[in-house]
């Protein structure tokens, strides 16, 4: 079975956690937006997970999703 991938945008913030530990990282303090390729949305939200360890290492326990939509919202570009 074929699996098809189509873009979506996830949009993921920051818990009461980042506030609560010492250091946080200064950038982290905005929305993250990551744009993405995915067979769902579940999928999506799996794929910005696996970008924001990578790009937050431990810190990105401290994210939390608000939103996965369907295709590249290009208005939420940084």
């Amino acid at each position: 079975m074929k699996v098809f991938l189509g873009p979506f945008t996830v949009i993921q913030d920051w818990n009461a956690d980042f506030y609560e530990k010492p250091d946080p990282p200064t950038s982290g303090e905005q929305a993250e937006i990551y744009h993405v390729w995915a067979s769902d949305p579940d999928d999506a939200s799996d794929v910005a997970d696996e970008l924001a360890a990578s790009r937050w290492g431990d810190w990105h326990e401290c994210l939390r999703p608000i939103a996965v939509l369907r295709g590249y919202a290009s208005f939420c570009d940084k």
